[in-house]
């Protein structure tokens, strides 16, 4: 009985991570971001509610399980807390092979003379000409001009955006301008990903 039941937790764990790396990979990943505020609250909920369940049911068997649950929620917590970035570094994982070929295509078409607009990738965003070439993708598009993209960029100065102070009393600083207005918009800030890829946020 217990081999069968190690079987369906099994199951249900393989089921699970099917779903999330589907998710992730799809377009619907996009829209993620809006639960990376509320996951973590949910989890310290849920962790907290096991332990009052696991006090009301002290004398029974339940017990054991439901203080189990309470640490793993409570660890799933504290993971999440302490990166919060961690779904879209999964979602670029799952992707990166196929943005280096987009970013492949694009250069290559950039280097021939050809329209890059042309080309048909749909999230595709903007080309910064460089030298050398920059290439942003839509992560996310927001309801105004606001969104963050997927960036290629050879000379990491991207990073530079989060010299910003969160006050913005330098906001227009002339030494960061260039960076500012990097693909016509407000570049913000800026999260490393891997290698030259970075997580950027428009305004």
């Amino acid at each position: 009985m217990r081999g069968k039941q190690i079987a369906w937790i099994a199951v249900r764990i393989a089921v699970a991570a099917t779903v999330l790396v589907a998710v992730l990979s799809s377009p619907f990943g996009e829209y993620l971001w809006l639960l990376a505020a509320l996951a973590p609250l949910v989890l310290a909920a849920v962790s907290i509610a096991c332990v009052l369940f696991a006090i009301g049911n002290w004398q029974s068997r339940r017990r054991s399980s439901l203080l189990a649950g309470a640490l793993g929620f409570a660890v799933c917590f504290g993971f999440l807390r302490l990166n919060p970035h961690f779904t879209s570094g999964v979602r670029f994982a799952l992707q990166r092979a196929s943005y280096e070929e987009k970013v492949r295509i694009i250069l290559q078409a950039k280097a021939e003379g050809r329209d890059v607009e042309k080309l048909n990738i749909s999230d595709f965003a903007y080309l910064d000409d460089g030298p050398p070439v920059r290439v942003s993708f839509f992560w996310f598009r927001g309801v105004t001009d606001n969104w963050v993209g997927l960036v290629f960029d050879p000379t990491d100065e991207v990073m530079k955006a989060n010299q910003f102070k969160r006050d913005w009393s330098n906001w227009n600083d002339p030494n960061l301008q260039g960076i500012k207005r990097l693909f016509d918009g407000d570049l913000y800030y800026a999260e490393h990903l891997s290698g030259h890829w970075y997580l950027c946020g428009f305004t």
